[in-house]
């Protein structure tokens, strides 16, 4: 745009509007505002707002240009975006010209309506920029260049596009690394935690792993064109089965010494009935001898740190895999069986729009809606999941235990209601990853009875720290001092 005249004055420009939700009774990610750029050091920033707080407060907060270079400003759902950015590559970086002040997310809502406390997230929203003053003499112009980007939120989807849809990777780079769209997706969360998480390089560890799981689809997707319209769903199933390949020796370890404490904890179940009526009414000795058990009988408690190590160590392979179904555009419109897009619940079975809290159209937004269909997808999920759960949990030792396990099986059904309405191409990979976990807890064998705790001698644990220990039990001379701990 140009402008030219006389005075001092400035600009508005106005961010795309109307942008569709993609499925208004199933979807999780409404329509948000996000504003990016680089700060002085050149690191790249995003601001990230959704229309339930932006209409609250009838506006975004407004981002001030200062030592900042403003790169675009979008509105965006789960799939795709739609952006105003600005064109630096006609400037000389020394004379750069801003022509952004300040950006600020603003709600299209009449100021005559007031927010509907149940919709909020289905307001419209936009953002609008004011350009810096320009102070123009007779006869004198001034031009600022802007691209318009109207395409998926994950701006490197572009690169994986088939051949008669092939964008230039020169472009794509432009969008993601010049005009910083990458942030659009490939950003830590605004929070405190996201904060910490990116101080410790968690984020961009989850974001490498996200990318390369997006490759890997692609990669597996190119493979298997040949069964047409299932391509996509059957690319989905071969690359979960790829992933927990490649963490079957962690996942088999942290199994194992999962196993190994349960049954431990069975062998020692007499012994905890009798401490229990001992130290009925002293709940800190209960547990505190309850330890000293476990350790002198090598079912040491603190070897499933390493378990829960192991796990840690997966996390992002998996995660990352989860953010790439969640972000994936191939999958909308996809059919499967009976699903039309796998980007939307399944949709078995049409049960209508007359359940009252279930699926009644004035009910759409509250935790209790479903919507008007009925999906198989999530319900079996949750199913394996519960079986799942059920396998891997020891038997409770005390009442504490016992009541932890049944908040634990109660939170499975909590999550049925907010899992209902997932993706089936989500549901698939969680159905699929549950089957292999099931499979694979089942194929270890249980360990014998020898490799599961080794007795001390009737005299209790050698004060040197040498006594004999097996699988997961203290190391010679460790047990001694924990112990010691557990008096102190």
């Amino acid at each position: 745009g140009g402008a030219k005249g006389k005075g001092a004055f400035r600009y508005q420009l106005s961010g795309p509007r109307g942008l569709p939700i993609e499925g208004e009774w199933y979807t999780s990610t409404y329509r948000v505002a996000v504003t990016g750029w680089r700060d002085k050091s050149g690191t790249p920033r995003r601001q990230y707002e959704d229309a339930a707080s932006i209409g609250a407060k009838r506006g975004g907060e407004q981002v001030s240009r200062g030592d900042t270079t403003f790169h675009y400003m979008a509105v965006a759902n789960q799939y795709f975006a739609s952006a105003v950015t600005i064109d630096y590559s006609r400037d000389d970086p020394a004379r750069r010209q801003h022509p952004w002040a300040y950006v600020r997310a603003t709600t299209e809502l009449p100021l005559d309506k007031k927010q509907d406390p149940n919709l909020p997230n289905f307001d419209d929203v936009t953002v609008r920029a004011a350009s810096e003053t320009l102070d123009l003499e007779p006869g004198q112009s001034v031009s600022h260049s802007y691209f318009i980007y109207n395409g998926p939120a994950k701006v490197g989807l572009l690169k994986l596009m088939p051949e008669d849809r092939k964008v230039e990777t020169a472009l794509v780079d432009t969008y993601k690394d010049a005009m910083i769209l990458s942030t659009l997706t490939d950003f830590r969360s605004d929070t405190w935690l996201g904060r910490f998480a990116s101080f410790i390089y968690w984020s961009d560890l989850v974001i490498a792993m996200t990318n390369l799981m997006h490759l890997l689809l692609a990669f597996i997707h190119s493979l298997l064109t040949w069964t047409g319209s299932w391509a996509w769903a059957l690319s989905i199933v071969v690359l979960t089965g790829c992933v927990r390949m490649v963490l079957l020796y962690p996942s088999r370890k942290q199994t194992a010494m999962s196993m190994r404490m349960m049954e431990g904890q069975k062998k020692l179940q007499p012994e905890f009935e009798k401490l229990q009526e001992q130290y009925k009414d002293d709940f800190n000795g209960y547990n505190r001898e309850k330890t000293r058990l476990m350790m002198q009988h090598g079912a040491n408690p603190f070897a499933m740190m390493g378990g829960c190590l192991l796990l840690f160590a997966q996390m992002p392979v998996m995660m990352g895999l989860y953010f790439c179904l969640q972000e994936s555009v191939f999958f909308r419109l996809d059919p499967f069986l009976w699903i039309d897009n796998l980007a939307a619940p399944d949709m078995l079975k049409w049960w209508g729009e007359d359940i009252p809290y279930i699926s009644t159209p004035e009910d759409i937004g509250s935790i209790l809606y479903l919507g008007p269909y009925f999906n198989i997808l999530p319900i079996i999920s949750v199913v394996l999941i519960f079986f799942h759960q059920k396998m891997t949990l020891p038997p409770p030792t005390d009442e504490q235990q016992e009541m932890q396990q049944k908040m634990m099986k109660f939170m499975v059904l909590i999550m049925a209601v907010f899992f209902y309405k997932v993706a089936a191409g989500l549901a698939l990979y969680f159905i699929c990853s549950t089957a292999w976990a099931i499979t694979e807890r089942k194929l270890i064998p249980k360990p014998k009875p020898g490799d599961v705790a080794l007795p001390l001698p009737a005299g209790g644990p050698d004060p040197g720290g040498k006594s004999g220990t097996a699988n997961g039990a203290a190391k010679p001379g460790f047990m001694a001092r924990v112990l010691a701990a557990v008096d102190e």
